[in-house]
């Protein structure tokens, strides 16, 4: 580790059978490297590794979401106050999602 008093800490990993990849992390991320490192009692290498496929992997999900699967947790969430406004919107306007998905899929 290469800590510059000005900057950003540096760490390079090595792994023999693998890729060398160097990482500039400010004050905050390099507190919670440490920190995970400690509390899980695994390399540094592994952190970066398994944040990367965790990463990888829920980027990967939410590229394939549907927007109506994106907007789920929202719809129907909200309070007008008391007014209401519309009753079972969130189920009105996922089936408008859910259909015109089936129709693109035709």
């Amino acid at each position: 580790m290469t800590l510059d008093e000005t900057g950003p800490a540096y760490y390079t990993m090595y792994d023999m059978k693998k890729d060398i990849l160097t990482v500039r992390l400010d004050a905050r991320e390099k507190r919670l490297l440490d920190e995970t490192h400690k509390r899980l009692g695994v390399s540094y290498s592994q952190i970066v590794r398994d944040a990367i496929i965790r990463y990888a992997n829920q980027s990967k999900k939410e590229s394939e979401m549907t927007l109506a699967d994106r907007w789920a947790p929202y719809i129907g969430k909200f309070d007008s106050g008391g007014l209401n406004l519309s009753e079972r919107t969130g189920d009105k306007v996922r089936k408008q999602f859910e259909e015109r998905a089936k129709r693109r899929s035709r």
